[in-house]
């Protein structure tokens, strides 16, 4: 039997029209708030996307359940029971429309920002398979807020299985690297292009969304409409080990990212050659602006670099006249980040931990504070410092640029091991 005629009736009456606007207003908030400022980079938004789920995936489940209990609201179950289709086919029809405003509103809210994204993006492409899946981690939602609409239809059920949707979010985003944290429908991946994206990881969500709406259907269909034909009860058969099947190696599985992206870096040269990922080459003016002053009171220490790569964040020594430096936004002021970044970690806080008392370690770490001041010529890090702190930074300040790459190179082992005492500063 046909669905198409009853489908497009049902498409003009569906409670889906109203859920379309606001599904597309919550999902394109969240991908937005989600997205990095000033950023356009791909795989940033093919995280977005999907992550939008986290909003309007509860939405639109509490708006499925309560389409569901609509036949018991209105008192229609005789004219499913006296109809001369079958007993599934307004079911079938009426979660089908649910689902097929739903995506509408997930394809508009993906259509606006891969567009804005394309304006701008020097590098990569959408992500097709993620934007898959988080489409059917969408549906979903719907189906198990439909389903369960149709087994307690009671006008509660939309407000409950509301807000149990989100609180299944929201735990689950604070659950990261648990064996259940990728098996949920809205997850929470923070991206960098630096990383290969795990394509075997979303094929494998793809077949347990699937699987885990058909089962939740058709165990519908045959405990409370009765539908119990070979088709059918086969379909559930499958469906649920096809979801215990993928459920296992998902469990298994602990991050979303893999392996190393192939990339060639864009550089720029001045006093020293910058040299970023593709994806962020509009940020190289920026930085050669921020990095070559620093770059020349550096220049004949331990400490100079005549190539500066940006890398992710983790533990990388620099190689021979090759040193590193990271950031993961265009936001405004992120080349300034970059480089007090960069100096802190050339005048490390954190090795001051190994001083044998707090007292020590709370002056060690002021004379840290101190260097990184001088170095980046940004009297911000000292902000709540106390003034010996800032004292010693202004002793440093009254140096020629010779002598103090002449300081900078005596003291090199004292600044990285923090071990520098005041006398050092005089």
């Amino acid at each position: 039997m046909s669905i198409a005629r009853p489908l497009v009736t049902e498409l003009r009456r569906n409670v889906g029209r109203y859920i379309f606007p606001v599904a597309v207003c919550l999902h394109l908030l969240a991908a937005l708030r989600w997205t990095p400022p000033d950023t356009d980079v791909w795989i940033d938004t093919s995280s977005a996307i999907p992550m939008g789920s986290a909003l309007s995936g509860p939405f639109v489940a509490c708006l499925a359940t309560w389409a569901g209990t609509r036949e018991m609201r209105s008192r229609a179950a005789v004219l499913r029971v006296t109809s001369p289709r079958p007993q599934w086919l307004g079911a079938c029809v009426e979660l089908l429309s649910l689902c097929l405003w739903v995506l509408a509103a997930y394809l508009l809210v993906a259509m606006v920002l891969v567009g804005r994204t394309s304006l701008g993006a020097t590098w990569g492409q959408p992500d097709l398979l993620w934007l898959s899946a988080g489409a059917l981690g969408l549906m979903l939602f719907v189906v198990a807020g439909y389903v369960a609409g149709r087994i307690v239809p009671r006008a509660f059920m939309a407000p409950l299985v509301g807000v149990i949707c989100y609180l299944a979010v929201v735990l689950n985003a604070a659950s990261f690297g648990t064996p259940w944290y990728f098996l949920n429908p809205a997850i929470m991946q923070r991206t960098t292009p630096f990383l290969a994206i795990n394509h075997r990881l979303l094929a494998l969500q793809i077949a347990w969304y699937t699987a885990i709406a058909a089962s939740l259907f058709c165990a519908y269909a045959v405990a409370l409409l009765g539908v119990r034909t070979r088709t059918v009860v086969t379909a559930l058969a499958v469906s649920v080990a096809a979801a215990v099947a993928v459920a296992i190696p998902i469990a298994n599985t602990r991050s979303l990212l893999q392996g190393v992206t192939a990339f060639d870096y864009v550089c720029h040269g001045g006093r020293v050659t910058i040299c970023v990922h593709p994806a962020y080459s509009r940020g190289l003016g920026a930085l050669q602006s921020e990095f070559d002053p620093l770059a020349s009171r550096l220049t004949g220490t331990p400490f100079g670099a005549t190539r500066l790569e940006q890398h992710r964040r983790g533990p990388r020594p620099a190689q021979g006249d090759t040193a590193w430096f990271a950031f993961d936004d265009l936001r405004p002021g992120f080349a300034r980040l970059a480089v007090e970044e960069y100096v802190s970690s050339l005048a490390p806080v954190a090795a001051c931990l190994h001083a044998s008392s707090n007292e020590e370690q709370r002056n060690g770490a002021m004379r840290e504070l101190a260097v990184q001041a001088w170095i980046a010529d940004d009297d911000s890090i000292l902000a709540g410092v106390p003034a010996t702190a800032r004292n010693a930074r202004e002793q440093l300040a009254t140096m020629s640029e010779a002598a103090g790459r002449a300081w900078l190179s005596g003291h090199a082992k004292n600044i990285v091991d923090c071990t520098l005492s005041w006398d050092d500063f005089r």
